[in-house]
């Protein structure tokens, strides 16, 4: 089953993968409003609709368990792919294992988000996601010229302060911990 909502200029595209229907629909009313939202209903059908729409992706929200491609055979299976994997994944789970949380984040999730939804988190967490996506993106955009693949001056510039600030803490911490052993003494 793949539900695409109506396209309104603007929008950014979800996908939202879960094999139970009800909490597909819950989280379609949370987020129709903001989002373009596709679905589907395992992870196989999800790794389907990613290949065709993984450019125009803004995230994607991903069951942890499911009988077809769970989440984190979902996540190995992305992560084989540069550009599948520059989507970001926030896992929805009703499982407050730490251990399994752990492992998708390992597995490259950027967030989770627990069954019962809360709206107002759910939609704070996808916009942080994205907003941080975005940024990452427009950061790369700025720090390369295209026309020579060079690393620009302004992000040369930047590198050059963040070394010097890099070389003067290692300094400072250096001296205070001789001055540490000194006062021992």
């Amino acid at each position: 089953e793949i539900v695409q909502s109506g396209m309104t200029a603007g929008k950014r595209k979800l996908l939202i993968i879960d094999d139970n229907a009800l909490n597909r629909e819950m989280l379609r009313e949370i987020l129709q409003d903001r989002y373009e939202i596709l679905t589907a209903e395992n992870g196989k059908v999800g790794f389907e609709i990613l290949e065709q729409n993984c450019k125009e992706l803004s995230v994607i929200l991903l069951d942890m368990q499911m009988p077809v491609c769970d989440g984190p055979q979902f996540l190995k299976r992305i992560r084989e792919d540069m550009l599948l994997s520059s989507v970001p994944v926030i896992v929805i789970t009703a499982n407050d294992d730490a251990d399994a949380e752990l492992t998708c984040l390992n597995l490259g999730a950027s967030d989770f988000i627990r069954k019962p939804y809360n709206a107002d988190i759910v939609r704070g967490r996808i916009g942080n996601v994205i907003k941080l996506k975005e940024s990452a993106l427009t950061l790369a955009a700025v720090e390369h010229d295209e026309l020579t693949g060079l690393y620009t001056e302004q992000a040369y510039a930047t590198a050059v302060v963040l070394l010097v600030l890099v070389v003067c803490i290692n300094a400072l911490s250096s001296f205070a911990a001789k001055k540490a052993v000194v006062k021992e003494k």
